[in-house]
C-alpha cells in the first residue's frame, strides 16, 4: 500500500475530522476499548472546563465533586521540558476556579482546549493545572490517582513529538514520514508517560510529522490508514493472563520504564502506581506490591539489570529514603 499524501497543518478541517472519525468509529465499534464506562470509574478531584464563545474559548478549573458522574473527560500527555510555564499553585487557586488565563497557559495546553472543543467535549485533566503544584500533600494524594485518571478517560491526547510546550503540537508545516509513528518522540522517552501508554483506551498521538490514533483494537495514521500491528500491553490482555504470565510482563514493563529519563528518583514508584494497581487486582490479596516487586515472584524480581540503554546523562541517584536497596527503584 502507498501511504496517503496529508494536508500540511495539522489543525487542517481534515485532519481534524479524521480524529472524529477514528474516536467515533472506536466508541461505537470496539468493545475492548470501553473500559472508560465501567461503572466503578471515577472522575478526577479537578478537572478543567472548556467552552467556546463568541471570541473564542473560556476556561475554569473545577472540582469533579460538582459534576454528573458520569461526565465525560479527556486526559493530556505531554512533555514538561525545561522551559518553565503556568501551573495551578496554592496562590491561583481560587482565581483558577474563576477563569483560566488561556493566553498566559503553554502553547501545548492552548492546543488541547482546541483541539477538546474541536472533538465535541468540555472537559479535560492535564496534570499542571488540576494537581496544585506547589501543594505536597495535594500531589501526593493526586499522584497516586493518576493511573485511574488515563484509564477513565475518554481519549488521551498525546503529544508525543514535541519534548516542550513552548511551540505547541499543532504545527503549521509538517513534512510527512511514511512510516508508523506511535513508539518515536520526545514523549515516548519520559519515565511517567508508561502507565499514560499502557492504561489509556484511546490515544490521539500528535506528532511533528502527521497524526496517528492508538486504542485496544487497532493502530492507524494519516498516511497509514489501514494501520499495523502494534505491541503495546493493554488491560484486557492483562485480565485473560496467568499469574506468570503477568510476572513476565511486569519484568517487561519494568525494563521499559527503567531505560526512560527520568528527573526525581522520588517519582519512580508513583509513576508506576497505576499499572501496579491494575496488575494487583488481577493478582489478588495474597501477593504483595514490595517496593515494585511481587512477592509471589520475588526471587525472580530480586535478579534486575539496569538496562543498558537508559539515557545515561538523566539517571538519578539512588534514593534509599524511597525503597531499599534491593529493590530496582532504589
Amino acid at each position: 500500500m502507498i501511504p496517503r499524501s496529508i494536508p500540511p497543518r495539522t489543525a487542517s478541517r481534515r485532519t481534524i475530522d479524521q480524529a472524529k472519525q477514528w474516536l467515533a468509529d472506536c466508541l461505537e465499534n470496539h468493545a475492548g476499548c470501553r473500559l472508560s464506562s465501567k461503572g466503578d470509574a471515577k472522575l478526577p478531584t479537578r478537572l478543567i472546563h472548556v467552552s467556546k464563545t463568541r471570541t473564542g474559548l473560556a476556561a475554569h478549573l473545577c472540582h469533579s465533586i460538582d459534576l454528573p458522574a458520569d461526565t465525560t473527560y479527556l486526559s493530556l500527555s505531554h512533555c514538561w521540558g525545561t522551559t518553565k510555564f503556568m501551573t495551578t499553585t496554592k496562590a491561583n487557586m481560587q482565581d483558577m476556579l474563576i477563569s483560566v488565563p488561556i493566553a498566559n497557559l503553554s502553547q501545548s495546553f492552548q492546543d488541547a482546549f482546541y483541539i477538546l472543543a474541536e472533538l465535541g467535549f468540555q472537559y479535560i485533566w492535564i496534570d499542571s493545572l488540576c494537581i496544585v503544584q506547589d501543594d505536597l500533600e495535594d500531589w501526593e494524594r493526586e499522584s497516586k490517582k493518576m493511573g485511574d485518571v488515563y484509564l477513565s478517560a475518554i481519549c488521551n491526547l498525546s503529544a508525543s513529538g514535541f519534548e516542550n510546550g513552548v511551540h505547541g503540537f499543532l504545527p503549521n508545516l509538517r513534512i510527512s514520514d511514511p512510516t508508523p509513528p506511535i513508539s518515536t518522540g520526545p514523549l515516548s522517552g519520559r519515565g511517567w508517560v508508561l502507565q499514560e501508554q499502557v492504561l489509556a483506551s484511546r490515544t490521539l498521538h500528535f506528532g511533528d510529522e502527521q497524526l496517528s490514533w492508538n486504542c485496544n483494537a487497532t493502530s492507524v495514521s494519516e498516511t497509514w490508514p489501514l494501520g499495523w500491528r502494534d505491541e503495546r500491553y493493554s488491560i484486557d490482555e492483562f485480565a485473560l493472563m496467568s499469574k506468570q504470565s503477568l510476572y513476565f510482563v511486569w519484568q517487561h514493563l519494568l525494563n521499559d520504564y527503567c531505560s526512560r529519563a527520568w528527573t526525581k528518583a522520588s517519582d519512580r514508584l508513583p509513576a508506576l502506581a497505576g499499572i501496579a494497581a491494575q496488575i494487583g487486582r488481577l493478582l489478588g490479596d495474597d501477593d504483595e506490591y514490595l517496593f515494585g516487586l511481587w512477592s509471589g515472584d520475588l526471587m525472580d524480581s530480586l535478579i534486575f539489570f539496569f538496562p543498558t540503554e537508559a539515557p545515561k546523562d538523566l539517571i538519578v541517584l539512588p534514593d534509599w529514603n524511597r525503597a531499599p536497596s534491593w529493590s530496582w527503584a532504589s
